[in-house]
């Protein structure tokens, strides 16, 4: 497998983004970085996207507020993901899921390279491992249209009362 972070490999979509940042989702700190990933169907994905693991990599400029800080640690995250990607790769595509991955910065100062793979195989190896055990919730990004339910007994809103509509 050749090591190269394809655009296929990288979060574009502001549905996935909000769906991974919404709540709920595993997350798990690797100094300097930490991670917010989800599990997501592959039927509900693109057809153009079918990369088994999608990457965000977020600096907040409140952490770094260089540019040039900030840009050299999304550089630092890119190559130590490009480089060592290859098991969780293949261990998702012989799963049949597709994973997304956020890495957040959480440090306030610049880190040397080694640093940051460091975390960054960390982290890999972590989810690698909730998969073999098998701890991987899979998450619809759209919910299924769903016909309108009767409200039953014990609901807290009964008959047509709509607080919002009301003009109390």
């Amino acid at each position: 497998m050749r090591e190269t972070f394809t655009k296929a490999e990288r979060i574009c979509s502001k549905l996935l983004i909000d769906k991974l940042f919404a709540g709920g989702n595993a997350s798990m700190a690797a100094f300097p970085l930490r991670a917010v990933y989800m599990f997501i169907s592959p039927e509900e994905e693109k057809p153009t996207d079918v990369a088994p693991v999608s990457v965000l990599i977020s600096v907040p400029k409140r952490k770094l507020r260089l540019a040039v800080e900030r840009n050299r640690m999304k550089r630092q995250v890119r190559e130590a993901y490009r480089r060592n990607k290859q098991s969780l790769y293949a261990l998702m595509e012989a799963e049949h899921l597709q994973l997304a991955i956020a890495f957040i910065c959480i440090t306030d100062k610049p880190c040397d390279s080694k640093q940051v793979t460091y975390a960054v195989k960390k982290v890999l190896r972590r989810i690698e491992e909730s998969v073999r055990k098998g701890e991987h919730p899979v998450r619809r990004l759209k919910e299924p249209d769903k016909e309108p339910q009767e409200a039953q007994e014990g609901d807290f809103f009964m008959g047509s009362y709509n607080p919002l509509l009301s003009e109390d």
